[in-house]
């Protein structure tokens, strides 16, 4: 179906190419000669994300109708704020999912009125995430792709302004600060009713078992379902889970997936799935 450029409403671009400036210059078309021009097929291999920028200087803002916005395998030149110029033009951004990316060492979502859903993931350079004024955001997601966990790295979260915020979904970097910097988290921790945690190694497992537990983990009150996907290794310390149902004096469903790392004699470790508890 043939689409006008300032009409879309979803844009997926996963390891896309030649067609971005082709996207681009549709934008900067008139209205007239850009009707009937169809969407592109984004499907080529590889790109880089300010090609993009073009697309917020043509007459018409193209990004102003759009409410999805997914970048899968990108690269982003931070200079000029690339990201923030373009988020700054989506007012109505529902979801926005960000996987795979490189250069990418600040994500700030702010005044994102209709946002409700944000996913980042695998951003292997990304040290700071800050959301703030984002009243309809209901799920947060942080985490790698489980057949790439992403290095340790102490990210510096913020969060001011997500009244609805109650679900979230944590890798091993995103609890460890969760855990160790309480007051950052305790802005939305006592509105959470479902959590999930995912810990995909084990190197990541014993970096939050030898944690320093002076430091506990935020209230959650009103929590009522907990899901961990968590691999680990024989005999490990259980204490991580003592102060996380600790937290949670309501929860009402625990559901706790163990994966067994084993080393063999050629030092490879084979995972496999030992058992599930559930409460």
């Amino acid at each position: 179906m043939a689409v006008g450029v300032s009409q879309v409403r979803v844009l997926e671009l996963e390891a896309s190419g030649d067609d971005i400036p082709r996207f681009a210059s549709l934008a900067h078309c008139d209205p007239e000669s850009r009707a009937g021009e169809p969407v592109p097929d984004l499907s080529s291999y590889g790109y880089n994300f300010p090609v993009l920028e073009k697309l917020l200087t043509c007459s018409q803002n193209c990004f102003a109708t759009l409410t999805s916005l997914k970048l899968v395998n990108f690269n982003i030149d931070e200079e000029g704020g690339i990201m923030d110029h373009v988020l700054s033009n989506c007012r109505f951004l529902e979801e926005l999912s960000l996987k795979g990316g490189t250069g990418l060492k600040n994500l700030n979502i702010v005044n994102l009125s209709s946002l409700k859903y944000l996913s980042s993931g695998s951003c292997w350079d990304l040290g700071k995430l800050k959301i703030i004024s984002a009243p309809n955001l209901v799920h947060f997601e942080h985490k790698g792709f489980p057949e790439h966990p992403l290095p340790f790295m102490w990210l510096d979260f913020c969060f001011e302004d997500v009244p609805l915020l109650s679900q979230v979904t944590m890798d091993t970097n995103y609890l460890l600060s969760f855990m160790g910097v309480r007051r950052k988290h305790e802005v939305y921790s006592n509105q959470l009713e479902k959590v999930f945690m995912h810990i995909s190694c084990y190197s990541e497992f014993d970096n939050v078992v030898n944690f320093d537990y002076r430091r506990t983990f935020p209230t959650m009150r009103c929590l009522k379902q907990l899901d961990m996907f968590i691999t680990t290794v024989p005999g490990a310390s259980l204490i991580f889970f003592v102060l996380c149902i600790k937290s949670c004096p309501f929860l009402s469903t625990l559901f706790v997936q163990f994966a067994e790392e084993k080393i063999t004699q050629n030092d490879k470790v084979e995972a496999t799935i030992r058992t599930s508890l559930r409460h």
